[in-house]
C-alpha cells in the first residue's frame, strides 16, 4: 500500500505560521508518487528563504517546546478527569492523539445555536462538535493547550452549564 507520512514545524515546534513540511513516501508506486510530488512542490511550494535561515534553530528548539506541550497536555487533561469525576453528566471521550479533549454534554436536545449562546454567556472559547462533523450527542472540544489557570475556569463554566442544560438530570 502507498502510504504518506507528514510532519511539519506547525505541529512539532508550535510554530503554526512557519509553512515547514516534509513527508516520507513509502509502498508500491513512491519513487513516481515523489517525482510527481516534486514538480508541485517545485512549482508552487518553495520554502522561503527567512523560514530556510531559521529551519536548524527551530528545529533545535522544538525538543524543549514538544516537553512543555506535553507538560501543558498532560496537566490539563488530568484537571479535566478530576473536575469531571466530581459531577456525572458531563463526561470525556478517550483521547487517543493531539491536544484536544471531547466532552460529551448531558444531552442532544440542544441546538447548535443554544450551545453557542451558552458558550458566549460563560465567556468559554471551545467549538461545538458539530464543527467537526460530530452529529447526535452534543459534544464540545476543549483545547489542551490552554494556560492551567484558565483552563480549569473554562471546564468549571462548562461543567456549570452542563448542569443546567434542558434534559439534563443527574444519573
Amino acid at each position: 500500500m502507498l502510504t504518506f507520512v507528514l510532519s511539519g514545524l506547525s505541529k512539532i515546534a508550535a510554530l503554526p505560521q512557519m509553512k515547514v513540511a516534509w513527508m516520507a513516501v513509502e509502498g508500491p508506486g513512491s519513487r513516481e508518487a515523489l517525482e510527481r510530488l516534486e514538480i508541485i512542490a517545485d512549482s508552487y511550494l518553495s520554502l522561503g528563504a527567512p523560514a530556510q535561515n531559521a529551519l536548524p534553530e527551530w528545529l533545535r528548539a522544538s525538543a524543549g517546546v514538544q516537553r512543555a506541550i506535553c507538560l501543558r497536555v498532560n496537566a490539563n487533561l488530568a484537571a479535566l478527569d478530576e473536575l469531571i469525576a466530581a459531577q456525572s453528566l458531563v463526561t470525556r471521550l478517550k483521547v487517543e492523539a493531539g491536544w484536544y479533549a471531547i466532552l460529551r454534554l448531558p444531552t442532544s436536545r440542544m441546538t447548535k445555536r443554544s450551545l453557542s449562546v451558552c458558550l458566549k454567556r460563560k465567556q468559554v472559547l471551545a467549538q461545538p462538535g458539530h464543527l467537526f462533523g460530530m452529529h447526535g450527542d452534543c459534544r464540545l472540544i476543549v483545547s489542551l493547550l490552554t494556560e492551567e489557570t484558565a483552563f480549569k475556569e473554562g471546564v468549571r463554566r462548562i461543567l456549570e452549564f452542563g448542569t443546567r442544560l434542558p434534559g439534563s438530570s443527574p444519573s
